[in-house]
């Protein structure tokens, strides 16, 4: 017989670490908040090795060329930024989710596709002047996430986006941010000697896995308007504050609100998240900005009223597919999920003899219509 049997001993204990108890409760919201900071922190930390490994985090690449026009002047410009630590600290999380599906699944490419080579390191070359006129080569640095032989050769790019993203991609074709960087790509592969005939796009959904391909030609027209691309660009670098802003400002977009040029381009008092940065302060500029918000908040209950009207036409059919004459219209539902129903809340505080918490409301902003200024 087994001698720890002979002895009395319970095998199921063996090994086992002595028992410290039970986490009291008070104490599992702390532990809880401690582990959201550490995964914050996580993508903090991933999201600064990936800058410290670029050649020039504040060069212009080829990512860069379909993204905001303003930062890739002040990239070309040699603008130094006056918000560096908001590209590492601002919550980029989908990026770097996207950064780690691409070093998961890149890999395994060369595997299924015939003649595939990953994370091609390319560079761009655009003849252009400098402050004197003088002629000389501007060098935009990339990696292209695949290059393939197969049929005539080309570029691949995998695209990591949500749901909604996806479906856009589906219904209107591939973003023009997306096809600016690809085409770089492209117009550096052939500069290197490689064949390309063609361009592509991977998007792949985070949450379901669900891949889309969109497959482009691409000859010397396409490389000819690449290049005139970075022309333009160049250009900018002569007045960068006067470049075309990309994206709407902080606290509207997060592009906004995670550049390192936020208070170059929105002014000293700029902070992500903060709108205010947008607002106008002379007596014209106030009235045009009430009267577009105006002109368009007519037009949105407009279309509001109207959604509204197919919105209960469409009600809640079964999942699935429906088509008509102009094509196909898939219907999904969102899980249900769970929320505080303020009212018995508040109901329940106030037979259990506790007061109701308040809070200051500033009273909501009213714009009307008011006197026109007489003609002539």
């Amino acid at each position: 017989m087994d001698q720890d049997l002979k002895s009395g001993a319970d095998p199921a204990s063996e090994g086992m670490a002595p028992d410290t108890g039970p986490l009291p409760e008070a104490v599992v919201p702390v532990l809880a908040k401690a582990l959201e900071r550490a995964t914050a922190r996580v993508f903090r930390r991933a999201n600064q090795l990936g800058q410290e490994a670029r050649r020039d985090p504040w060069a212009l690449s080829m990512s860069g060329l379909g993204g905001c026009p303003r930062q890739a002047a002040y990239r070309l410009a040699g603008v130094a930024p006056t918000d560096p630590g908001l590209s590492i600290q601002a919550e980029a999380r989908q990026a770097m989710l996207g950064t780690w599906i691409h070093a998961g699944l890149l890999p395994h490419l060369p595997e299924v596709l015939h003649h595939a080579d990953i994370e091609i390191p390319l560079e761009l070359r655009v003849w252009v002047k400098d402050a004197h006129g003088a002629r000389f080569e501007l060098v935009i640095y990339g990696t292209a996430d695949c290059y393939s032989h197969v049929m005539g050769g080309g570029v691949l790019d995998l695209k990591t986006v949500n749901a909604y993203r996806l479906g856009d991609v589906d219904h209107d074709g591939v973003y023009n941010a997306h096809r600016k960087q690809v085409r770089g790509y492209a117009t550096a592969a052939r500069q290197l000697g490689l064949p390309v005939a063609w361009v592509a796009w991977l998007y792949l959904d985070r949450s379901t896995g669900e891949a889309l391909v969109a497959v482009e030609p691409f000859g010397e027209e396409e490389e000819a308007e690449t290049l005139e691309h970075v022309e333009r660009l160049w250009e900018t670098r002569k007045a960068p504050d006067a470049a075309r802003r990309g994206f709407r400002g902080p606290g509207l977009a997060v592009e906004c609100d995670g550049c390192a040029w936020l208070r170059q381009c929105w002014g000293s008092g700029a902070k992500p998240g903060d709108s205010s940065a947008l607002k106008v302060h002379d007596d014209p500029a106030v009235a045009l900005a009430a009267r577009k918000y105006k002109e368009l908040a007519a037009q949105i209950k407009e279309l509001r009223d109207e959604q509204e009207v197919y919105g209960a036409m469409v009600g809640r059919p079964e999942p699935g597919s429906y088509r008509d004459v102009d094509g196909e219209m898939i219907v999904k539902y969102q899980k249900d999920g769970e929320e505080v129903d303020t009212k018995a809340a508040v109901e329940a505080l106030v037979l259990l003899g506790g007061e109701v918490p308040m809070k200051k409301r500033r009273g909501n902003r009213l714009i009307q219509w008011g006197r026109k200024e007489p003609e002539g």
